[in-house]
């Protein structure tokens, strides 16, 4: 189940040969440029104890129970606080039912609009 799209591992790749600049390497730069990004993608999810607990500060999380990503933000105060967000369905979650194992932050957003 990769993440990993063939733009992101061209972008990659690209950087790669132009900077060996070596015949016949071209194919193993792209296929060493994919294995890095889906390496740097599973990496960048970390426990979700380390997540910051900023209100709308919005994260994807991870639930092992279902293997559910959800966009979420931390809502509330105190006792009564817990991740808030909608799932990748569009269903509603909260960590009152579903409890996050992981989270990252939002991707960058495109360099220029097309």
């Amino acid at each position: 189940m990769s993440q990993i799209t063939d733009a992101q591992v061209e972008a990659a790749a690209n950087v790669l040969v132009d900077q060996l600049s070596l015949a016949g390497l071209e194919r193993a730069c792209r296929e060493v440029a994919r294995e890095a990004l889906e390496a740097a993608e599973r990496a960048a999810w970390r426990p979700i104890e380390e997540a910051p607990k900023e209100r709308m500060k919005f994260l994807w999380l991870y639930c092992a129970e279902d293997q559910s990503r959800w966009l979420a933000a931390w809502q509330g105060q105190d006792d009564e606080a817990c991740w808030y967000g909608v799932d990748e369905m569009g269903l509603r979650r909260t960590s009152e039912t579903f409890q996050p194992t992981h989270f990252r932050p939002l991707p960058f957003p495109p360099e220029a609009a097309p």
